[in-house]
């Protein structure tokens, strides 16, 4: 079986677990040898997209077991910690801030929340 396999276009498997927020599925996934920091074709990895999505055990999993890359950029510039904020997932935003797990991109993912908050 090959566990970096595309489902739909450049989605892998963990991508889509990523997603949807089922954590026991990365975490079988992770342990298949699944490529944490694999990027789609915009730069996206499995840490960004939930962190997008609000995934707090994803992230967990994925930065403190697999060490998954924090601060990769996106084809687009963004970061996980940008899209949390962008997306208003402020479970995802302070975890990793206060964790120091990353930067803080100066005030552009801060901006973002704010605006986020404001609407």
């Amino acid at each position: 079986m090959n566990i970096e396999g595309t489902i739909v276009g450049d989605t892998t498997a963990l991508f889509l677990a990523a997603h949807g927020g089922w954590n026991d599925i990365v975490r079988l996934l992770l342990e298949s040898s699944a490529d944490a920091d694999k990027e789609d074709s915009s730069g996206a990895t499995s840490l960004y997209i939930a962190s997008q999505n609000g995934h707090l055990k994803v992230v967990k999993c994925l930065v403190e077991v697999w060490k998954a890359e924090v601060d990769k950029e996106r084809n687009i510039g963004a970061t996980p910690l940008f899209m949390a904020s962008q997306y208003g997932k402020l479970e995802v935003v302070e975890w990793l801030v206060e964790e120091g797990k990353a930067n803080k991109d100066g005030w552009t993912s801060l901006m973002a929340l704010r605006l986020k908050r404001d609407f």
